[in-house]
């Protein structure tokens, strides 16, 4: 079996506004603020499509609250072959 490769992308953003970003604002919605309305904003790469392999890509994947499985992959970071899914 082989190691399942995911890659990791990290990106910051600062935002400046005049009054509090609101709570329930996600992310699309402070893009466009910063791009056509009142809100001035830079993003910076942190991480750009670093490898993470096996076990460390089921952890992170875990950690988001995802499973493993959504990537094709198995609990120990092994990549799940179509023979696999039969055997279940």
């Amino acid at each position: 079996m082989k190691k399942k490769i995911l890659y990791r992308s990290v990106f910051q953003i600062e935002v400046l506004s005049e009054e509090p970003i609101p709570e329930d604002m996600n992310i699309d919605e402070i893009q466009e603020e910063c791009n056509n309305g009142s809100y001035s904003g830079v993003h910076d790469w942190k991480v750009r499509n670093k490898e993470v392999v096996g076990k460390r890509a089921v952890n992170m994947v875990v950690n988001q609250g995802s499973d493993p499985e959504f990537f094709q992959m198995d609990s120990r970071g092994y990549e799940l072959s179509d023979e696999d899914e039969y055997d279940l």
